[in-house]
């Protein structure tokens, strides 16, 4: 015979083994969400001084790590060379208009600047020196048609493998670009990586992280600056509301300027157009 006690128990029953299967998915789906907010905090560390490093409205920003030299390309497409402690190294022309300074590269890989010119749908590359001069007379341009960018908006090379990644605002997407052996683009191998699917609505800028080969943009309309993995999968969002960027352009990721961190320890440098400066972020973990 049925009794209402033994429904009662089993439906109790029954609610307890659903409450214990949630909890143990909201186990297994924390930590994640936990891991990924402990990366997603930034500092700024400094705003390049002018006293040191003059006037100037850079766009552009690239690191050539055997120079230790960033190379700042301005509006006005003239590069000038600053030292991680704000040394000016003085200014020069590149030998070539483009379109969008934003689009500029160091490869370390094959001792190049490169430069994306959406104008005319061509990659630029000046070979540089050892200690960062750049060579204009050695300038060779490239058909970059077969890249398929519509609207670059930021560049940057993988040290490690000399490929190249185009933001193209378009999408927005990530054009990845493999060189071939001798570091030309004939025969390159390009791949597309929708960055919509990772949240990125609007993008301007990219860098790629040394060592790790994570990619950064920063997305225009949250102003934040979003980490992803080169497939395009999401690994942390960190806020730059709050330090007030006028007009961020470029930016790259390269050694802390604090001489007395770790060698290994890296920063994000960004350029402010409008402010006339660079400003360094560092990568921190949160407040215990």
């Amino acid at each position: 015979m049925f009794h209402t006690d033994d429904w009662q128990m089993k439906l109790f029953t029954l609610t307890l083994v659903l409450l214990g299967s949630v909890f143990l998915v909201s186990l297994e789906s924390g930590p994640a969400t936990l891991a990924q907010s402990e990366t997603a905090y930034i500092r700024q560390v400094r705003a390049f001084d002018k006293d040191n490093v003059g006037e100037m409205s850079p766009v552009g920003l690239a690191y050539s790590p055997e120079a230790d030299s960033f190379l700042v390309l301005e509006a006005d497409n003239a590069v000038t060379r600053l030292t991680p402690v704000e040394d000016r190294m003085g200014s020069a022309s590149i030998g070539a208009a483009i379109s969008d300074p934003i689009n500029s590269a160091f490869d370390s890989k094959f001792g190049r600047f490169l430069l994306f010119d959406s104008s005319s749908n061509e990659l630029i590359a000046i070979e540089a020196g050892a200690d960062g001069t750049l060579e204009p007379s050695k300038l060779t341009r490239h058909d970059a048609g077969q890249f398929g960018v519509d609207n670059a908006q930021g560049m940057s090379v993988d040290a490690a493998s000399g490929e190249l990644f185009i933001l193209d605002g378009a999408g927005p997407s990530l054009v990845q670009v493999k060189p071939g052996p001798d570091g030309g683009f004939g025969a390159a191998v390009v791949s597309v990586v929708n960055l919509r699917e990772a949240g990125v609505e609007e993008a301007r800028g990219v860098a790629i992280e040394p060592g790790i080969g994570n990619v950064h943009v920063y997305n225009s309309v949250d102003q934040e600056l979003v980490e992803l993995t080169q497939s395009g999968q999401f690994v942390a969002g960190r806020d730059l509301s709050e330090f007030n960027l006028r007009t961020p352009q470029g930016m790259v990721i390269a050694p802390s300027g604090d001489q007395t961190d770790d060698a290994a320890q890296v920063s994000l440098y960004l350029a402010d157009s409008e402010a006339g400066t660079i400003v360094e972020f560092s990568f921190v973990k949160p407040p215990e």
